[in-house]
């Protein structure tokens, strides 16, 4: 049998049955990038963090830094190893959809750990001749912005002294502090029996005995930030209601019109957090968020009613929620003076 390979049967053979390899070629492609897709390693909820600039807030110059990036690379107080992932994110109204109705389709994926929102401040509520509304106790009403009062009303919102008393609950429930310091035994444990099993991602990370080890010493390096993040926090916060002053911010959580939470605090206020620095060092928080409002007329950039909140995301981040306490700790000890 002649089976030679000739320029006219090659040529036969492309006029032939080009577009069937062609096909075949695309449909080889196809399988790879789906099997690429399907097998690939992913960042998890808790891996991924992420900053919410709501609607009416804008990042300041801060000296032409990232503030995400620059918490990375902190090697004590800054965001863990854990974090493969950080972006800083705006969201606001698009075309019909409200901002509300955008957050709220972050909130469905878990993106956003924490949130800057402005319309904090309460203002005088009038009525349509421009006259301010009194209630039943002849009081004159006053509330915060709707934009506000819906991020309250959204459950997801932490508040911060649950927050907080979830993080020591974390952190004793393991085992992982005991006496006031880090148990590093319990640590390493903990690191080689739950979360080696609970992090799918870490049995690709972390195979061998060194890479164990490895993580075993990141992990330890996590625990002990978390635990001195939440110990700064809360010094702060008791710090500063020894000094007869309070930067939590308070609202009320309303849900079907009726009130479910009272006067809770959802928040740390910015505007009373940067009120109290000493002059020699007083930074703006500006410089780093701000909002808009008026002044004599004029538009001028202000922290006036800026809260920052945390979002709660524990069930799908049992080991990772509390990176939150990294921004909140970097923000006390750069505007004010009540870490100290």
């Amino acid at each position: 049998m002649d089976v030679k390979i000739t320029k006219g049967r090659l040529v036969n053979l492309i006029s032939y049955d080009f577009l069937k390899m062609v096909l075949s070629i695309l449909a080889g492609v196809m399988v790879w990038v789906l099997l690429f897709t399907t097998c690939a390693t992913r960042a998890t909820v808790g891996e991924q963090f992420g900053l919410i600039l709501y609607q009416g807030v804008y990042s300041g110059s801060n000296d032409g830094k990232d503030f995400l990036t620059e918490l990375k690379k902190k090697e004590k107080g800054g965001l863990s190893y854990d974090v493969l992932d950080y972006t800083t994110m705006s969201v606001t109204a698009a075309g019909n959809y409200s901002a509300a109705y955008m957050l709220s389709l972050k909130s469905s994926t878990k993106e956003g750990d924490v949130i800057v929102f402005a319309g904090g401040n309460k203002t005088v509520v009038k009525d349509k001749d421009g006259n301010p509304t009194k209630g039943d106790d002849g009081e004159i009403v006053m509330k915060i912005s709707d934009d506000a009062q819906s991020i309250v009303n959204n459950e997801s919102l932490y508040s911060v002294t649950d927050f907080l008393t979830s993080a020591h609950n974390y952190l004793n429930s393991n085992g992982l502090v005991k006496d006031g310091s880090v148990d590093e035994a319990a640590v390493r444990n903990y690191f080689l029996t739950v979360r080696m099993k609970s992090a799918s991602n870490y049995r690709k990370t972390f195979r061998t005995e060194t890479q164990k080890e490895e993580g075993v010493k990141k992990e330890i390096e996590r625990i002990t930030n978390l635990y001195a993040n939440l110990q700064v926090v809360e010094k702060a916060i008791n710090n500063a209601k020894t000094q007869g002053e309070d930067f939590l911010w308070y609202a009320d959580r309303i849900i079907g019109g009726e009130i479910y939470k009272s006067n809770e605090p959802y928040g740390i206020d910015l505007n009373k957090l940067n009120a109290k620095k000493s002059e020699a060092e007083k930074k703006s928080i500006t410089e780093l968020w701000y909002t808009v409002g008026e002044v004599d007329g004029k538009s001028e950039a202000t922290s006036e009613g800026l809260v920052l909140g945390v979002f709660d995301y524990h069930s799908d981040q049992a080991d990772l929620q509390y990176e939150a306490l990294a921004v909140i700790r970097e923000v006390i000890e750069t505007y004010s003076d009540y870490a100290d």
